[in-house]
């Protein structure tokens, strides 16, 4: 039986979890039962076994994973009571970062109503190609599609940084790098909405009009 989790998604919740963001415990717990494997339940409650043990984590992962391990049926259950139990806490954390931003004096960015529908047109574009596109794998491609939802479901937030979008450049570059030139339209796209990133940060920053990423090109 393949693994369930690539080395690309295992490093992806190592970055997450040390930038104490935990919702991609969540996305573990989803595959594992998606899944509907008993090899695959398993290997998603050692992977969090693991994190509990190592890692110093803002939500209590509470499991007995000896106990259900001989019963399928029961490791299901596991997986659902551990979602259960550690999702109202994830939505806790981020209504109060919110909260927090917008009660403090902190620098928060604001997409405009024009950036906001340019960028979510873009997005769609980007999951119409991942949605009908064969170069990913199951997992990765559920990884991608998670990420265009989580940011589609946050662009209308004032935030407290852009960190979530230019992450959308690291994907670019994974795709460029296993894909080469197939991967040009999904780069295209991911160009063009760091392109509207930028312009949204630059001017909250006050930066010179019509100043340009020195990083990004062609991104109109």
């Amino acid at each position: 039986m393949n693994n369930l989790f690539n080395d690309d998604f295992v490093l992806d919740v190592k970055s997450n979890l040390e930038n104490k963001s935990y919702a991609c415990l969540i996305d573990i717990l989803d595959m594992a039962i998606e899944s509907n494997q008993k090899g695959h339940y398993i290997e998603a409650i050692n992977f969090l076994t693991y994190v509990r043990e190592n890692f110093k984590l803002g939500v209590l992962l509470d499991f007995d994973f000896d106990h259900y391990y001989n019963n399928p049926d029961n490791l299901i259950n596991l997986l659902q009571n551990i979602k259960d139990q550690i999702q109202p806490q994830i939505l806790k954390d981020s209504h109060l970062e919110r909260f927090d931003s917008l009660f403090s004096n902190d620098f928060l960015y604001e997409f405009s109503e024009e950036s906001i529908s340019k960028i979510q047109t873009l997005i769609n574009e980007l999951r119409e190609l991942v949605n009908s596109s064969d170069l990913f794998e199951a997992e990765h491609k559920q990884r991608l599609l998670k990420r265009l939802e989580k940011l589609q479901s946050e662009i209308h937030k004032k935030m407290s940084d852009v960190d979530r979008f230019w992450g959308l450049i690291g994907d670019a570059g994974v795709v460029i790098g296993k894909f080469g030139k197939d991967a040009e339209p999904f780069v295209n796209i991911i160009k063009k909405i760091s392109g509207l990133v930028w312009k949204t940060q630059s001017q909250s920053e006050e930066l010179p009009e019509n100043n340009k990423h020195p990083l990004l090109e062609n991104t109109e």
